[in-house]
Parts: structure tokens; C-alpha cells; sequence
């Protein structure tokens, strides 16, 4: 019966460190945000619709935190899911940043790289059959997440939208 009492044993451990290990991946977040698929961001939508300046404020206020950069297609994927109640399409971080030479998109926790690979900044320009082709020479235009085609789109700060709010995995004071 020694066998087996140590079977039993190393069983038990084994069970409660595969407990341990998934309470505290399913814990890596606070309540109400959402682990992105590389692990290394939370992510939470605020419905309320605010303009891309409000929203940036509301997220450094409220939670320390910046709203979304998209690092990866993945994170892309997970905020168009947490977008997918709002029909007009959700704000993240990236904002148009001109610059003597051109111009670029830049995220507003100004630490995440804009992914070029992921995200061309070609896509991002304001469609010009409208009036908003003033957006093409402005820095007043922003990010948003929508359920459509273009998924990651340019859009006037100043419109009023809901958000994603992000904070560094790990990094949530406020727990």
C-alpha cells in the first residue's frame, strides 16, 4: 500500500498545482477586463460614447491605464469582439502624429510600436469621397475598432464613440 499512498500523494499535488496555475492565469486580470491572446495586456470596454480625447482621459483617470494599442492582429480580433455591441465602432489608442518629413499613427501610451506589418497606415487614411478628406492632412484623426470590413479605421477625434481601456498585465493599482 506504500505505492499507492504515494500515488495518491503526487496526484493531489499534481491537481492542486494545475489549480493554482489556472486560478491565477484566470486572475491575471481585474473583474470586467479581459486577458489579450499574448498575455501580456488587459483590455475593457466602456460603452459609454466620448470623444477620442475624453476617452484617453477617462482611462488614465478612472483605471491608469491608456486606451487599447493593438499590437497584433489577435489584439485586433479581441477588441473588435469587446466593440461588438456598438453599432458606430469603439475608440483605441492610436492618433495621427505629423512630423516634419510625414506622417504616422502613434499609440497614446506612446510605449507600444505602431505594427506596420498589421496595421498599414494606407487603410487608416479618411475615405475622400466624403467630407472627410480634410482628416488626410489633419492630426485630428484617430482610431477606431468597428465590426466592418476595415476593421481598424481613421475617424475625427472630436466624434463621440465608446472605447477600450487597457493597462499592462500586472499593472492594475486599483485592485
Amino acid at each position: 500500500m506504500p505505492g499507492f499512498s504515494l500515488f495518491i500523494l503526487t496526484t493531489l499535488l499534481l491537481l492542486l498545482l494545475l489549480l493554482t496555475a489556472t486560478h491565477f492565469s484566470a486572475a491575471s486580470c481585474p473583474d470586467g477586463w479581459q486577458i489579450t491572446p499574448a498575455l501580456d495586456k488587459c483590455f475593457i470596454y466602456i460603452p459609454t460614447p466620448l470623444s477620442w480625447d475624453r476617452s484617453e482621459a477617462l482611462c488614465r483617470n478612472n483605471f491608469t491605464a491608456h486606451l487599447a494599442a493593438l499590437s497584433s492582429l489577435q489584439d485586433l480580433n479581441l477588441a473588435k469582439s469587446l466593440c461588438g455591441p456598438s453599432p458606430s465602432g469603439c475608440w483605441v489608442g492610436g492618433h495621427r502624429n505629423n512630423t516634419a518629413s510625414a506622417f504616422a499613427w502613434k499609440w497614446s501610451d506612446d510605449s507600444s510600436s505602431w505594427n506596420d506589418t498589421a496595421f498599414p497606415a494606407d487603410p487608416l487614411r479618411a475615405n475622400c469621397s466624403t467630407t472627410g478628406c480634410a482628416l488626410a492632412t489633419t492630426n485630428d484623426a484617430c482610431t477606431l475598432v468597428t465590426n466592418t470590413h476595415a476593421a481598424l479605421t481613421a475617424k475625427r477625434c472630436s466624434d463621440s464613440h465608446g472605447l477600450i481601456c487597457m493597462i499592462n498585465h500586472g499593472e492594475y493599482p486599483f485592485c
